[in-house]
């Protein structure tokens, strides 16, 4: 991987990055030169610092600038620790409380996610002002020409924002670059040609597709307009995107399972105009290779979309397998499966029919702690916290999760007992269950306390959602009396909700609290 991206970076004039709507792109040559004296900045800071590698935040929107500074710190290597524009002050803290220096875009530098870093900390990128001086040229962690040895920390991923405090998925550059390699060989580059990016780049998946696997291949990372935020899970709905796809005509692309329903909402509301599906949405007759991952897809969108011609391939994997472990491919794949393991990764299942995963070039540990946190055995296994079964063809199907934690239909993941305890901490709120799998946004099922009414409550769960980020707020709920006694059945002695039993008892409930957004949250 490094030895063409830095080969490309230093020779090519093709374009690199590209917004839609933009006529000019940043070719390969350009984002090299903003790359050099980048890094010629931070090389002064190592210096001012005594330190040869320096951890650094990220906080900046999808751009120009966040590819130019993801490149800088992972060819040169330092310490990459990407946050979120959507994280709370307090998840942002979490993560960047101990960084040398932070990167961020002019409208960043004084957010409210900032205020753990000192000003003097925080280095203002603007492309336009990154220009290579003589002499200046690209640096590298170690020789190209050899296989990467060093074991520093290239990453330290957030796991999606699960609480308000996420941890950090530490990875070292061997690991990234051995995934970049494996996905290289199975997709291709004839696939890799444009790839459009609809989610934000601070997460590895997208980095490791959209940044690494696209420019490394000679390809073109198509970018949203500017203005247009990316698909979070708390922004626009994903049909806000499909118009940019035909705009696009990506060749490949990784989306949540939001945009796969979008795909095929558009597909029945007979927008076709006597088209092919893959004419319709993308302008070409040949469609893109669609993958998608984060959260299970209904087997009946997959075979609608398939039936008009759009296969969609449907993958699983974790930060801290530096993304994928299994995927569907064409010519190997399986309706209703996450695909066959990786050539990188090995996979088992406990005697209680969870999924453990083994790869060649294993995690180094974590920065923070989170529920969500992934042990890891002796024999050098990671349990997932998935249930799952593997079929005599060696496809893998997810059952289901282990954890209290569920993902959206954006894919992200989202600690239920983290949104329960901040509203069960407002005194109008005795107790809180909160539900969000595969659907858009958290719905909770509420018992007030004894004297709130109704109009106390919503002003409650409103204050409750101000502490969170979009992604995790509630967006629609019901409540049921104190000592209701359709609910006691399904908690414990100590108050701890029978998650699994409520939820089926009440799945109709849950159902059409999904399906709506109350008109004051």
């Amino acid at each position: 991987m490094r030895q063409r991206l830095l080969h490309r970076l230093l020779t090519s004039d093709a374009p690199a990055v590209q917004r839609l709507g933009s006529p000019e792109a940043l070719s390969y040559r350009q984002l090299g030169c903003a790359v050099a004296a980048l890094q010629g900045l931070l090389i002064r800071e190592t210096a001012s610092k005594a330190k040869p590698r320096l951890r650094v935040g990220l906080f900046m929107p999808n751009g120009p600038e966040w590819v130019c500074a993801d490149l800088a710190l992972l060819l040169a290597g330092h310490c990459e620790i990407p946050v979120p524009l959507e994280f709370t002050p307090e998840q942002a803290s979490s993560l960047l409380k101990d960084v040398d220096v932070c990167l961020v875009t002019p409208a960043e530098r004084d957010a409210p996610q900032m205020a753990c870093v000192p000003r003097q900390r925080r280095i203002v990128v603007r492309l336009e002002n990154l220009h290579c001086k003589p002499g200046e040229s690209l640096s590298m962690a170690s020789d190209p020409a050899r296989p990467p040895r060093d074991p520093a920390i290239a990453k330290a991923i957030h796991t999606s924002g699960t609480t308000s405090e996420p941890k950090g998925v530490l990875l070292s550059f061997k690991a990234i670059e051995a995934k970049v390699d494996t996905l290289s060989t199975l997709i291709g580059e004839s696939r890799l040609r444009r790839y459009l990016s609809l989610v934000p780049l601070s997460l590895l998946l997208e980095q490791i597709c959209g940044i690494y696997l696209t420019l490394s291949a000679g390809g073109t990372l198509i970018l949203l307009p500017t203005g247009e935020k990316p698909l979070t899970g708390g922004g626009h709905p994903a049909g806000h995107f499909i118009p940019f796809l035909r705009k696009a005509q990506p060749t490949f692309m990784v989306v949540p399972p939001a945009v796969v329903e979008a795909m095929k909402d558009h597909a029945l509301e007979g927008c076709l105009a006597n088209l092919p599906l893959r004419l319709d949405l993308f302008g070409t007759p040949f469609p893109p290779l669609i993958a998608c991952g984060g959260a299970p897809i209904a087997r009946t969108t997959l075979e609608t979309l398939a039936g008009l011609g759009l296969d969609i391939f449907e993958g699983y994997g974790l930060s801290e397998t530096a993304s994928a472990v299994s995927w569907n491919l064409p010519g190997s794949a399986k309706l209703g499966s996450v695909g066959r393991p990786l050539p990188d990764c090995e996979v088992a299942l406990s005697g209680e029919g969870e999924l453990l995963v083994r790869t060649s070039t294993p995690f180094s540990g974590y920065l923070g702690a989170d529920p969500g946190a992934c042990a890891v055995r002796p024999d050098g296994f990671l349990e997932t916290g998935d249930l799952a079964s593997i079929d005599e063809d060696g496809f893998i199907h997810i059952r289901g999760r282990r954890k209290n934690v569920f993902i959206n239909s954006a894919g992200r993941n989202v600690s239920a007992e983290w949104i329960e305890g901040i509203l069960a901490g407002m005194p109008e709120i005795q107790a809180a269950v909160v539900f969000g799998e595969g659907q858009a946004h958290p719905v909770a099922m509420i018992v007030p306390g004894a004297r709130a009414s109704p109009e106390a409550v919503l002003r409650a769960v409103a204050r409750a959602n101000a502490r969170l980020p979009d992604y995790a707020r509630i967006r629609n709920f019901t409540t049921r009396p104190p000592g209701s006694r359709d609910l006691q059945p399904f908690f414990t002695i100590t108050g701890r909700p029978r998650r699994d039993q409520l939820g089926a008892a009440f799945s109709q409930t849950i159902a059409e609290l999904s399906r709506s957004i109350h008109p004051h949250l």
